[in-house]
């Protein structure tokens, strides 16, 4: 498992203050360390990734669908999954032909 953001910055921030401590010894000893990769390319090349959970601005979506799709990754995206309905299209398409699944759904923050 790793996270990717463009951002470098996000994996040299401390937890956010609203996480509940005693859920830390609940996490399994493997998701604990997890590195934080600001190029998606060497996330899909240095992780065995099964599912990649989108959550990245609109604007980047699509790019990241069509990333993880062209590599084999299924992806379940934060909706809309793109700026306008074409770019999303776009990106479903290539993932349909790279006999990949996206689905869209909403987190809750």
């Amino acid at each position: 498992m790793g996270l990717y953001d463009p951002n470098p910055a996000v994996g040299a921030r401390p937890p956010p203050r609203f996480v509940d401590p005693s859920l830390r010894p609940r996490i399994g000893e493997r998701y604990r360390g997890l590195c934080v990769e600001t190029d998606l390319a060497a996330l899909i090349d240095h992780h065995a990734l099964d599912l990649a959970l989108i959550t990245l601005p609109d604007r980047y979506a699509p790019a990241a669908i069509v990333q993880l799709a062209r590599s084999g990754i299924h992806s379940v995206v934060d909706k809309p999954a793109a700026l306008d309905a074409a770019a999303a299209r776009d990106a479903f398409a290539i993932a349909r032909k790279a006999c990949v699944r996206v689905v869209t759904g909403t987190t809750r923050r």
